[in-house]
């Protein structure tokens, strides 16, 4: 086979398994928007998962909510 046959397959392959992942997780299933009423809003930071610069905001936001007052 030649080299553009098998990057194309290599392609069709890739975006496949990617569909289909991004299906299993509910990608494309729609979901009810969120309600605030006016209300403040509570963000949970998820440390499984982030590149090093997201893992720095995450760990200096936790130590700012270790600091609120309760």
């Amino acid at each position: 086979m030649s080299r553009k046959v098998l990057w194309i397959l290599f392609l069709i392959a890739l975006g496949l398994t990617l569909g289909l992942k991004a299906a299993q997780l509910g990608w494309f299933t729609p979901h009810p928007p969120l309600e605030m009423n006016e209300e403040p809003v509570l963000l949970f930071f998820n440390k499984s998962r982030g590149c090093e610069c997201e893992m720095l905001v995450y760990n200096n936001a936790e130590t700012q909510i270790n600091t609120w007052d309760t």
